[in-house]
Parts: structure tokens; C-alpha cells; sequence
């Protein structure tokens, strides 16, 4: 016995997740099929201008006529409007044929579209009008269930019952005779068998009846969308909501897809959502009914759809502010616990740089340790080169200490000579002479020649590379080019001079024997053909040689 149960409990609940996901995996469908509504619309306006181009070619009334219903039957469920227009089209060219059936056939259709979009008394208007009643089998069937649609449209929206019940009423007459004249197959006789059974509450023969409507359909036929609409309303009268939301979910679809603007399932399905509590998807389900309504221009379907739209809104608004209140609440339950969260990371921070302060120290310890050996490292450095510097200098001293020397010694001796010169000529009283030859400057001249080349001897000995580094410095159109047979030029002899610490320029015309004028001149010019910039050039003039 408890296997038994078991195994219900078990069929149960597999048959309730099985639901479950083919519901879900429908609405995935729905949310496709509205993403892909301009391509189906693109599908239907396509065959409806290919109609409407051949009825522009076409000159034969008759044949015009009937290109004028198939586009009426385009137009039935996508925009009333147009359908009636052309229905209207129909009619005008049936009375222009004098063709009687075709006239009062086009006038059952009017009545019958009419009725659908709430047009009750044309509907009657139209139906009134016929010559006669039709005798064929097909064309009273069509007379009897327009007249059978009008009255249960009156019927269902009527808010008077004494009328509600004689429209009722009427209803039922008309479906009498539609049972006693059209096919046992026809498909309004088995949708009205259909209803009559649902509301006797005959949930099998409701079914039947739907099962032979449903027989031969595809999923992507229009019809296939009402018979499910009717098959969901059978099972939503049963109180069996899943296969109730099942099968309005594929009426839905399958009128996206063939681009029906009469969303009359979508508002269904968005009316299952509000009871169910889904505000979101029902508003974007309704809204989507709503906009379609619009292109089908019907005022009944608008006064159906608008207080479900208004309601839905309101619901929608309403979950819309609880959550934001939920947001709220959430959003100061989370600062608090942000606020917790601080305080506690500030604490384990402060253990934590307590526990740290030791191994800090020790590590700008070393870290000075580190700095000090740096600073050393650099000290000896600065010393090496202050050392190199020192002995370049010693170097350079001693080799100009001795040239010096030998230069003394060579005027003493000269100026001995000429001591001894002048006393032989005054003894001898030669005074001519002597004026003559101390009148001369060749002797100074000659002396100069003697220092500077003295002067660049030594110093190119001890810069070999200056004159090489020197132009470096200048730009190529700038440098001053060397004739060994002349020696130094002066703008080189200067910055020569320059380099040997002599730097003012009063001093360096005394040495060279020019104008302080000309030295300043000099330096200038040699300045402004720096490569780089001219006020650091004489500080990279004062560095050649040094490494």
C-alpha cells in the first residue's frame, strides 16, 4: 500500500515539474515570437501588396472581386478597417455585376466582420438588407452563423439581463437552424457545439468537439490559434489552470506569427500573469496587446483591453513601489552591516599594526642601513673622482711649474744678455745704436710667438683631444678648424684659457695681449654657435678632458 502512494506521489510530482517546463520553455517561445513581430508583419504586408499588385493589372470585374476577398481575408485579423474596406470593395463590385448571391454573400461577411469589432447594429443593418434568404447549404450556413456571432456578442457584452437572456436566446435559434442546415463538419457548427457543452459543464464532449476542430490544424495555422483560445477557455471553465495557461500560450504564438493584431490570447495571457502575481511580464504582455489593438483600430478590443491595462498598471506601480521599499530596507540593512564591517576590519587593523610595529622597526632599521651604505657607497665614489681630479690637477701643475721654470730661466738669460748689450753700447758711447735697436718691436713679437707657442704646446700635451671636443660642442657650420703650422686660433686659445680656470676675461687680454673688448667679442660669437644651449657651453668646455 505505501509503495502505492509512493509511486502517486512520485507520477505526481514528475507530471508537475514536466508542466512546469513546457510552460516555461512556451514563454520562452512567446518573448521569441514578439522579438520576431516586425518580420511577420514585414510577411503579411508582403502578401498583401503582392494581392493588391495583381488587382492593379487585373481589368475583369470577377476577378477583381475575388482578389478583393482574398485581401479582405488578409486584412480580418490584422486591420479592420482595411478589411472592411475592402469587403465594402467586394460588395461595390458584386452590385456593379448584378451577380445577387455574390452581393448578399458579401453582405453575411460585412455583418459578420462587423459584429467582430463591435459594430452590432451595422451587423444587423447588413443582415436585414439581403434580398432574401440564401438556399444553397454553404451560403446559409454563413447567413446563420453571422446572425448566431451577432446576437452572441450582443449576448456576452449586454448588461441587462432580460436582454442579455433574449439575445441569448436568439443565439440559440440560429444555432438550431445552423445544426439543421450546415455539415455536421463545419467548423462554427463544432465551435457553437463546443460552447453549448462547456456550459452544461460536459468537459469530455467539450473536449470532443474541440479534438475534431483541432483534427488536421498545424501550429502555425490561423484557425489552429482560435481552436486553442477555445480549448484553453474550456479548461480555464474546468478550473485546470496549467493546461489552461498551456494552450492560451500557444494561441498567443501562434497569432504573433501570423501577424493577427486582434491579440485577444495575449490579453488573456497577461490576465493569467496578474492573478498569478507577475506584474512585470503581464504590463510587457499587455502593453504588447495594447499596441496591436491599435494597428487593428477595433474599439471593442481597446474597451476590453483598457481596464485590464489599467489594472495591470496600477498592480505594476504598486509591486513596483513595494519593491522599491524592499530596496530601501535592503539598502539600510547593508549599511548597517557596512558600518559593522568597518568597525570590525578597523580593529583587526589595529591589532594587526600592533602586531606589525616590531617588524616595522627592524625593517626601517635596515632600510637606514640600507641608506647609509648607499650615502657611503656614493661618498667614495665623489672621493675617487675628487682624488682623480686632484691628481689631474698635480699632474697639470707640475708639467706647467716646469715650463714655467724653463721659461724664467730663458728670460733671465735674455735679459742678461740684453743688460750687457746695452752697458758694450753706452760704454762705447754708441747711443744710436742702441735707440735704434730698442726702437724695434720684432724682438716683442717674436717673444709672443715664442709664449704662444709655448703656451699651445703645453696645453695640447696635457688636452690632446680639446680641439676635437671643443668643436663637438659647436654646430658643424660653427666649428673653428686647426692649422698645426699656426697653432691654436684665438677663439680656441681663449676657451684653452677657459678651461685652465682662467675665466675672466680682463685677465685672459692680458695674457693674449688684446682688448678686453675683443675677448668678450670672442667668447660671445663662439657662444652663439653652441649646438646646445649657449649658457651652459663654457661649463662643457670646463669639463672636456676630465673623464
Amino acid at each position: 500500500m505505501k509503495q502505492r502512494w509512493r509511486l502517486i506521489v512520485l507520477m505526481f510530482m514528475t507530471s508537475c515539474v514536466w508542466g512546469h517546463a513546457q510552460l516555461t520553455s512556451l514563454y520562452k517561445q512567446l518573448d521569441d515570437a514578439i522579438s520576431h513581430t516586425q518580420e511577420y508583419v514585414a510577411a503579411k504586408e508582403h502578401s498583401i501588396q503582392r494581392l493588391v499588385g495583381k488587382l492593379s493589372l487585373t481589368q475583369d470585374s470577377r476577378e477583381k472581386y475575388y482578389l478583393c476577398k482574398s485581401i479582405f481575408e488578409e486584412y480580418r485579423s490584422y486591420k479592420s478597417d482595411s478589411a472592411l474596406a475592402y469587403v465594402s470593395r467586394c460588395l461595390h463590385l458584386a452590385q456593379e455585376m448584378k451577380d445577387q448571391s455574390l452581393t448578399d454573400a458579401c453582405k453575411v461577411a460585412m455583418a459578420y466582420q462587423c459584429s467582430s469589432t463591435g459594430l452590432y447594429v451595422e451587423a444587423l443593418d447588413f443582415l436585414g438588407s439581403l434580398s432574401h434568404v440564401p438556399t444553397s447549404p454553404e451560403r446559409l450556413a454563413e447567413y446563420d452563423k453571422a446572425y448566431s456571432h451577432v446576437y452572441g456578442e450582443l449576448a456576452f457584452y449586454c448588461k441587462v439581463p432580460s436582454l442579455k437572456q433574449e439575445y441569448y436566446r436568439r443565439q440559440d435559434a440560429y444555432d438550431d437552424l445552423l445544426f439543421k442546415n450546415a455539415s455536421p463538419q463545419f467548423d462554427y457548427c463544432l465551435q457553437r457545439k463546443e460552447q453549448r457543452a462547456m456550459k452544461a459543464k460536459d468537459l469530455k464532449a467539450a473536449l470532443h468537439y474541440n479534438d475534431m476542430r483541432m483534427r488536421g490544424l498545424k501550429d502555425t495555422d490561423r484557425d489552429f490559434a482560435i481552436v486553442a483560445f477555445y480549448r484553453a477557455d474550456d479548461y480555464g471553465k474546468m478550473n485546470k489552470k496549467e493546461e489552461r495557461q498551456y494552450w492560451m500560450l500557444k494561441a498567443a504564438i501562434c497569432d504573433i506569427k501570423n501577424a493577427v493584431m486582434d491579440q485577444g490570447a495575449m490579453w488573456e495571457v497577461a490576465n493569467i500573469l496578474r492573478e498569478q502575481g507577475d506584474m512585470e511580464r503581464s504590463h510587457r504582455y499587455i502593453q504588447f496587446a495594447w499596441n496591436c489593438s491599435q494597428i487593428y483600430t477595433t474599439r471593442l478590443r481597446s474597451w476590453q483591453i483598457s481596464p485590464i491595462l489599467s489594472s495591470v498598471n496600477e498592480n505594476y506601480q504598486l509591486q513596483l513601489n513595494k519593491r522599491n521599499n524592499q530596496l530601501r530596507s535592503g539598502i539600510m540593512a547593508i549599511g548597517v552591516l557596512v558600518v559593522l564591517l568597518l568597525a570590525t576590519i578597523f580593529y583587526i587593523n589595529r591589532q594587526r599594526k600592533k602586531l606589525s610595529e616590531a617588524r616595522d622597526q627592524l625593517h626601517r632599521s635596515n632600510q637606514q642601513l640600507s641608506e647609509l651604505n648607499a650615502n657611503l657607497t656614493t661618498a667614495n665614489a665623489e672621493l675617487h673622482s675628487l682624488n682623480t681630479e686632484l691628481s689631474q690637477a698635480n699632474r697639470m701643475k707640475e708639467e706647467y711649474v716646469g715650463r714655467f721654470m724653463r721659461l724664467c730661466s730663458q728670460y733671465i738669460d735674455r735679459q742678461n744678455d740684453f743688460r750687457k748689450l746695452v752697458h758694450r753700447k753706452v760704454k762705447n758711447h754708441e747711443y744710436q745704436q742702441l735707440f735704434e735697436e730698442t726702437k724695434s718691436q720684432d724682438d716683442q713679437e717674436k717673444e709672443l710667438v715664442e709664449l704662444y707657442e709655448n703656451f699651445d704646446s703645453a696645453f695640447l700635451h696635457l688636452f690632446p683631444h680639446f680641439v676635437e671636443d671643443f668643436n663637438a660642442l659647436l654646430r658643424p657650420e660653427e666649428r673653428i678648424p686647426l692649422d698645426k703650422a699656426k697653432g691654436l686660433p684665438t677663439q680656441i686659445r681663449i676657451f684653452a684659457l677657459i678651461r685652465l680656470g682662467i675665466e675672466d676675461s680682463a685677465k685672459i687680454a692680458e695674457f693674449l695681449h688684446y682688448s678686453v673688448n675683443t675677448i668678450y667679442s670672442y667668447r660671445a660669437r663662439v657662444k652663439n654657435g653652441a649646438k646646445e644651449n649657449r649658457d651652459e657651453f663654457e661649463s662643457q668646455v670646463k669639463r672636456i678632458g676630465m673623464s
